[in-house]
């Protein structure tokens, strides 16, 4: 998972395991974040993996809110090798 930010937008990427989310009820963007109109899966071709890309206004979403977020797709963001 990564983000960065430009001096009006958050940007966000997350590797999510597909197989795992697909069995979950849940549906992104989450609705705990604000409005999203610009995002998109990037599902691979096995889809075992699914890119996720969105970008918010900076002025909409907080720290807090972004946590919170990823919180709950915790279980299904794979983290890379370190």
């Amino acid at each position: 998972m990564e983000y960065w930010t430009t001096k009006y937008r958050l940007f966000i990427s997350i590797k999510l395991d597909w197989e795992k989310f697909e069995q979950s009820n849940i549906e992104l963007p989450l609705k705990i974040f604000p409005k999203c109109s610009d995002w998109r899966y990037e599902i691979s071709q096995d889809k075992k993996t699914a890119i996720f890309l969105a970008s918010w206004d900076l002025r909409k979403i907080t720290k807090n809110i972004l946590n919170k977020g990823l919180e709950e797709l915790k279980p299904y963001i794979i983290q890379p090798n370190k």
